[in-house]
């Protein structure tokens, strides 16, 4: 499995984009090829974030901002 270069998310077959494999359906339009922006992708993460680690929605920013700024899509 890869990882999204825009919010980090594993794909598989059913979760990559089919305009451009290197991202996730979430990250990309499947009818324009257009990609999410920076905070609506951050928003998504810190979502998951506070669901899947139970973490405060501050500490759940921090982790986010921290990862999304190392992915290729945001150098």
């Amino acid at each position: 499995m890869s990882a999204c270069e825009s919010c980090g998310s594993t794909m598989d077959k059913y979760d990559r984009s089919a305009v451009d494999r290197r991202y996730c359906m979430n990250c990309q339009d499947q009818n324009t090829g257009d990609l999410t922006d920076y905070e609506e992708v951050a928003a998504m993460n810190v979502i998951a974030e506070v669901e899947l680690s139970g973490v405060s929605k501050a500490e759940a920013e921090e982790i986010v901002r921290d990862r999304m700024d190392k992915l290729p899509r945001w150098q």
